[in-house]
């Protein structure tokens, strides 16, 4: 209302809703390159950028002292296709990526140890919860893939290998809550206990490092058994080499992961041309999701000792 706005010393523009706006400019280059006649390539960049005033505002955070969200990406990749015989090719490819965030404050004098008070119902002042969060994630993954012809088989095998490192600083927070604007008028020095109804003051270091690597082995064989009906079998192994935790953690749940090893993904599917215009397919198989690596993060985050 304007009227505790004027109290609190918020200009009446910034009550209301805040303006957001985003772009996304994604420029991607890729040259191709044939080497001999039995060797070709290929080389591509792309990248992201990304900036989002007022990523949080309107309600009780006044316009204008939101968050401004930042993002950018690189990237590469390159790939070379062999032919090493008239029944053999193998393709070998690369990549690297590499994806940074970060919040600064869309008000000037804010600094991340900033005590945030808010206002049930009324307002959020100071800092923002998200205020100096950041987060860069970089992967590399390197996979080769062959396919064979013999008959009336086509078999595929290939291996993949990727490291992914991620950083992460978050906030410390530091807030009062106070029930509404009359305990907080009376409180403005935060010293009498009674006035305000919860604080949370969070030390420690806010910064971790995790580091994943990931192997993995397939193979695979079509097989055209007549004309008209074609088998699919394959088997996919698949691991997750997880980062050490703290073994004296204060969190007992963060001191250890237990790592599966025996990750077997079986795959099969059939086709059958029924006729010249009509084609059933059938398929099933098991598959393995790989873990939001912000979940292990907090793990080790949240140990006891960090914060």
């Amino acid at each position: 209302p304007p009227a505790q706005a004027t109290a609190l010393g918020i200009p009446l523009s910034a009550i209301g809703t805040s303006k957001a706006s985003e772009r996304y400019p994604t420029p991607s280059v890729r040259a191709d390159l044939k080497i001999n006649d039995n060797n070709s390539a290929f080389l591509r960049w792309s990248s992201f950028s990304n900036e989002e005033p007022n990523q949080t505002g309107g309600g009780i955070i006044p316009a204008g002292t939101g968050l401004l969200f930042h993002d950018r990406m690189q990237g590469g990749e390159a790939q070379l296709v062999s032919v090493i015989s008239p029944t053999l090719i193998n393709e070998f490819r690369w990549g690297l990526t590499r994806r940074k965030d970060w919040t600064t404050n869309m008000q000037s004098g804010v600094t991340t140890s900033d005590v945030i008070t808010t206002i049930t119902s009324v307002a959020q002042l100071g800092a923002d919860l998200n205020y100096g969060i950041s987060s860069t994630e970089q992967n590399i993954d390197v996979n080769d893939d062959m396919t064979k012809s013999k008959g009336r088989h086509t078999f595929k095998f290939g291996v993949d290998y990727e490291h992914t490192l991620v950083d992460n600083t978050n906030q410390l927070m530091q807030s009062y809550t106070f029930a509404n604007l009359a305990a907080y008028e009376s409180n403005i020095a935060i010293t009498p206990v009674q006035d305000y109804q919860s604080t949370n003051f969070q030390v420690g270091n806010p910064r971790i490092v995790n580091n994943w690597n990931s192997a993995n082995f397939y193979l695979q064989d079509e097989f055209r058994i007549t004309k008209k009906l074609t088998i699919n079998a394959g088997l996919r192994y698949q691991t997750i080499i997880w980062p050490g935790l703290d073994k004296n953690a204060p969190n007992v749940l963060s001191r250890t992961i237990h790592p599966s090893h025996f990750d077997l993904a079986p795959r099969l599917s059939f086709s059958y041309q029924l006729t010249p215009s009509t084609v059933l397919r059938a398929a099933g198989g098991l598959y393995f999701d790989t873990p939001d690596w912000n979940v292990f993060t907090n793990i080790s985050l949240l140990n006891g000792d960090y914060i």
